[in-house]
């Protein structure tokens, strides 16, 4: 237990300092090395949250994992010139920390190294720095700008901006930078995260060059709502435009061959992803985007209506397809359905009721409903289909099991068939003599027939909905 140590002095034959060395000694205030060590071990000060500053000896070459990860009161560094490798997170979420000079002698710095350090301002790379890993600055918004060696041979700053040498990588935007943004011509990939988490950022102008937008490139962009996606454009990577929450609308340009189907995860204000019809792998139709055959549903706008009947001829739903659709309250899923991709329906907590119009259940992939609250939301299903779906995979989790008539016409191997045809009801093979009676959704009655021929046309008006009683039995239909 280290929690009551104040200060720290290594002796002179100490050569490293193993993992979790002072994990947790959380009142620790200030640490001297010595000039003899040359490793800092995994966590070795991780959550050392009242050490206010760290000088890093010349004899260090190695910073390991999480380190110096939550020393939350931390607002300066001083790195040694023997460093040459920083760990992943190894100063992650020290919130305090003004600015970042990188020795010249640094040659690696791991993932989220110094993630989530808000208050740094700017930060300076040195010459010798070859591997910069997966979102190193991430969160860091108030950094304005990058700097980095004009003798170094592998990245390189252009107004504060950060990229590859030869400039043709966009890898990190300084996130305090201003709202608007030109990407320079001859820039042919956002990396990823390279805008992760620029709230300032407004309008964006992509030049036509650029091929890939990477995984999370734009992710938390919550102010970005001006940005065209350029002709040369051919993939979008998972989770590009996650939490953008300020745009409406994306037009996908001929070349795109490539989208993943995440992302534009919880693009809150988005209605419509509009496709070109030149492009030669997607479609859209009315607003949601579709495989180019349409036999595939792809990715269903955040924002779009809370009722969706996807359309006749689609056959598959997409994993991943109506993710997070928090504004879904009804989808109707048409008979030719066969199958429904992984985590489809993921987090749509908003769904009141799923109209499936195939007799036989579609095959799911795992976790399809994931986040659907299926004591809550009815599955309607068609005629004599309920015992099918309740003993189906997944299917069976819905408390709420209600057969209904679809357009589709329905029967059970001796019962009638009941099916829509424009604004008639039609019932065929029923029994002369048998008592039929149809009330309103809430109740209300509206007509009661003594059947007297096996078919029966009853008129009434399309795009309502109605509970139909014959011998007993109640149905639902639309």
């Amino acid at each position: 237990d280290c929690t009551g140590l104040l200060n720290l002095i290594l002796s002179d034959n100490i050569t490293s300092i193993g993992a979790h060395a002072f994990h947790n000694c959380w009142a620790l205030r200030t640490v001297d090395m010595g000039d003899r060590v040359t490793s800092i071990g995994d966590c070795a000060f991780f959550y050392c949250q009242m050490l206010p500053s760290i000088q890093i000896p010349n004899s260090v070459k190695t910073i390991g994992i999480d380190a110096f990860r939550t020393c939350i009161a931390m607002k300066s560094i001083t790195f040694g010139s023997g460093l040459t490798s920083i760990g992943s997170g190894a100063f992650y979420s020290c919130l305090q920390l003004k600015s970042v000079t990188l020795p010249d002698s640094v040659v690696s710095i791991g993932d989220l190294a110094f993630g989530l350090c808000w208050d740094i301002t700017s930060v300076t790379i040195g010459s010798k720095l070859t591997t910069l890993g997966c979102n190193v600055f991430g969160q860091c918004s108030s950094v304005k700008a990058f700097d980095v060696s004009e003798q170094n041979n592998t990245f390189c700053s252009e107004d504060g901006v950060l990229f590859t040498k030869d400039k043709r990588t966009l890898i990190a935007y300084a996130a305090a930078k201003a709202a608007v943004y030109n990407i320079p011509a001859g820039v042919d990939s956002i990396g990823d995260y390279a805008f992760y988490f620029c709230n300032n950022l407004t309008t964006l102008t992509i030049p036509d060059g650029v091929t890939s937008i990477g995984e999370s490139s734009f992710q938390n962009c919550t102010r970005l709502s001006s940005f065209t996606l350029p002709g040369s454009l051919t993939s979008i990577a998972k989770l590009a435009f996650m939490h953008c929450r300020s745009f409406t609308s994306v037009a996908i340009p001929p070349n795109v061959a490539t989208i993943d189907s995440l992302a534009f995860k919880c693009c809150k204000a988005l209605t419509e992803i509009v496709v070109s019809t030149d492009n030669r792998d997607f479609s859209s139709v009315d607003g949601v985007l579709f495989s180019k055959d349409k036999q595939t549903v792809l990715v269903y706008p955040n924002s779009k209506s809370a009722t969706y009947i996807l359309p006749d001829g689609v056959h598959s739903i997409a994993a991943s397809a109506f993710d997070s659709c928090l504004n879904l309250t009804s989808v109707t899923i048409p008979a030719d359905i066969t199958y429904i991709g992984k985590d489809a329906f993921c987090g749509c907590n908003r769904l009141t009721s799923i109209h499936s119009n195939g007799s036989t259940p579609p095959a799911l992939d795992s976790a399809v409903f994931r986040g659907v609250d299926t004591d809550i939301c009815t599955l309607y299903v068609p005629i004599g289909s309920s015992s099918t779906y309740t003993a189906a995979d997944q299917w069976s989790d819905f408390v709420h099991v209600m057969e209904e008539v679809t357009s589709v016409p329905q029967t059970t191997a001796e019962g009638p068939m009941i099916y829509r045809k424009g604004d008639l009801l039609v019932l065929e093979r029923v029994e002369a003599g048998t008592l039929m009676t149809v009330y309103t959704e809430n109740g209300v009655l509206l007509q009661t027939v003594l059947v007297s021929d096996n078919t029966v046309r009853i008129p009434l008006p399309a795009g309502q909905t109605y509970l139909i009683s014959l011998d007993g039995n109640t149905v639902k239909v639309r």
